[in-house]
């Protein structure tokens, strides 16, 4: 939430991985993500001309130019595109466009990988074109029952808030 309030960081959220076609719909979400942001901070009145046709990197370094800042992609819940992306020329798309995006220099983004620790090891997929893909890892201790509790019953209060409902959700 703090990164949301800088006005030349966009955070994309992408999280599913089972449609035909994730990869357009990652680059409509960076497209719309930017299209907020300037228009949160009311920098512009227009559409960004951000095509979503283009490669991945391309789509960012254009994305870049429109913000004057930089992009945080997060990838979430990222073992569900290895269960649902079997097809090998989808891997090799998806893959080759990830990699340039992220070895790119000029491309002004960041990207931060969701998955379970058990699904770690199906990253080597990766291997070859992003060579550093284990290197910055962080791991999430299991919460205490207390932490639990908590950690839920502050995301309902934020959710019964944000949407008024007149029987909030409880646990």
């Amino acid at each position: 939430p703090r990164l949301e309030t800088h006005k030349r960081t966009v955070i994309v959220f992408h999280r599913d991985w089972q449609g035909e076609d994730f990869l357009s719909a990652l680059k409509k979400e960076c497209v719309k993500a930017v299209a907020e942001s300037l228009t949160k901070f009311g920098r512009v009145n227009t559409q960004p001309k951000l095509d979503a046709d283009l490669p991945l990197d391309e789509l960012i370094l254009q994305a870049n130019k429109e913000l004057g800042g930089t992009i945080v992609f997060l990838l979430d819940q990222f073992e569900e595109y290895f269960l649902y992306r079997q097809n090998a020329e989808t891997h090799r798309t998806f893959a080759g466009e990830l990699a340039r995006a992220i070895n790119r220099p000029e491309v002004g983004a960041s990207f931060l990988v969701g998955m379970r620790e058990d699904s770690i090891a199906k990253l080597d997929k990766f291997q070859a074109r992003i060579p550093n893909v284990l290197e910055n890892t962080l791991g999430l201790r299991h919460l205490n029952e207390g932490s639990a509790r908590k950690a839920i019953v502050a995301a309902l209060a934020f959710y019964n808030d944000t949407f008024g409902f007149r029987d909030p959700v409880n646990i």
